[in-house]
This record gives C-alpha cells, sequence and structure tokens, in this order.
C-alpha cells in the first residue's frame, strides 16, 4: 500500500495488516454481541467477493485505503445481519399496518427526529 492506494486484488486483503485492521473494527463495533473473528472473516470473505467482480468488470480504478474501510464496514453489518436478523417493528406497530412500518423506518431505522418523521409524513402521498 503507498499513498493511501490499496492493493487492487483480493490477495491483498488476507495480508497480515488488513487481519489486524478487519478484526480491530469488529470488535469495536460487535465485539460484545458475536465471536469477532468469525464475522469479521465473513465480512471479509464478502468484501473479497465484490473486490474480485470489480476486477472481473474490468475496473481498474485504484481503491483507497477509505474505500475498503467503508466496505468492510458494509459486509460487517450485511454478516451481523445474516447473523443475529433484521430489525423489525414491534407488535403494536406492525398492528398499525402500512404506517406503522413507516414510522419504523423513518424512526428506527433512519434515526429522524420526531419533526423529520412529521415533515416526512407530511410528505407521503
Amino acid at each position: 500500500m503507498r499513498d493511501g492506494i490499496a492493493e487492487p486484488t483480493v490477495e491483498a486483503l488476507y495480508s497480515e495488516e488488513w487481519t489486524r485492521l478487519f478484526l480491530g473494527i469488529t470488535r469495536k463495533t460487535f465485539g460484545r454481541m458475536t465471536d469477532p473473528q468469525a464475522l469479521a472473516e465473513d465480512a471479509r470473505q464478502r468484501l473479497a467477493i465484490r473486490l474480485s467482480r470489480l476486477e472481473s468488470d474490468g475496473d481498474s480504478r485504484h481503491l483507497t485505503r477509505a474505500y475498503i474501510f467503508v466496505a468492510f464496514k458494509r459486509c460487517l453489518v450485511d454478516a451481523y445481519r445474516e447473523l443475529a436478523g433484521r430489525p423489525a417493528p414491534r407488535k403494536w406497530l406492525r398492528e398499525l399496518g402500512a404506517l406503522g412500518e413507516r414510522l419504523f423506518e423513518l424512526r428506527c431505522l433512519m434515526r429522524l427526529t420526531d419533526s423529520e418523521v412529521l415533515a416526512a409524513l407530511r410528505d407521503d402521498p
């Protein structure tokens, strides 16, 4: 790696440096909830698949270190959601139907404030 430009190969993800960095991110984010080493490995495999698709598509742009970190964090969240399940609204919200689903999406998933939720609901058809 030089000047913030990452190695554009999938094999580079399995270096000791990236292993240490990925495990640190996973421990910090999900260490209390699950086995961080197994989760980091799942996320790294997902990232390797995504990067191999970029390579096979002939995308020759230089991958920055920041790009790999962001892509890894997204893969990490995907791997954790597959393991633990996706967040779902509580029963009373589900009973409200489409409105309950929309409230859950705005407030819990998008983390909007009350005034932002009201503004978004006014704009909905």
